[in-house]
């Protein structure tokens, strides 16, 4: 390459035949077609190696087979119970800043908590999509073990909507009577 060049080009044999397919030409159809042929057939990728090393071959095939079964199992299965359960207390911690605190007036009313929590669980079925068949939302406890994660980045990340905000707001924002 020259030193003074601004532009290279590398060209693979695949995005040779590519550009050639589009000049539209009985050749270039050709060429193409025989490049799908070739990328089609299914070579014997073990032929001319020894009964060992083909052995050895499928062992290590049976093996990434295994791996990826394993990782299926592992994560995309629903929750721990000891997952559920950390993931419930962070959903309550999260509820309980979000209302002001547990002496707060917010959280002392068992409706505004209530629908506050039920908002953070929502969010949660929403966007890792757990519901059943018939779209009826299913416990968060369904939710996969790949997702358990980002499923407390979405707690750590949650805005109460503007409504609750509101209430919340003006609930704290009274004074509690006390009575002597």
């Amino acid at each position: 390459m020259q030193q003074n060049a601004n532009k290279f080009y590398l060209w693979t044999e695949k995005g040779a035949f590519l550009h050639a397919k589009s000049l539209n030409t009985d050749k270039a159809w050709e060429a193409y077609s025989e490049l799908i042929d070739v990328y089609y057939k299914q070579q014997d990728v073990l032929a001319g190696l020894s009964q060992e090393m083909k052995a050895i071959v499928m062992i290590d095939r049976k093996q990434v087979q295994m791996e990826n079964c394993m990782d299926k199992l592992e994560f995309d299965i629903p929750l721990y119970g000891a997952e559920a359960d950390e993931l419930s207390s962070h959903v309550r911690r999260k509820g309980v800043k979000v209302l002001g605190g547990k002496q707060s007036e917010a959280y002392k009313d068992t409706e505004i908590r209530s629908k506050v929590y039920r908002d953070i669980y929502d969010q949660i079925k929403r966007e890792f999509g757990i519901y059943d068949d018939s779209g009826k939302p299913k416990s968060y406890k369904a939710l996969k073990r790949k997702y358990i994660a980002e499923a407390h980045e979405l707690i750590d990340c949650y805005e109460v909507p503007t409504y609750l905000e509101e209430l919340i707001a003006d609930v704290n924002a009274q004074m509690g009577l006390v009575v002597d």
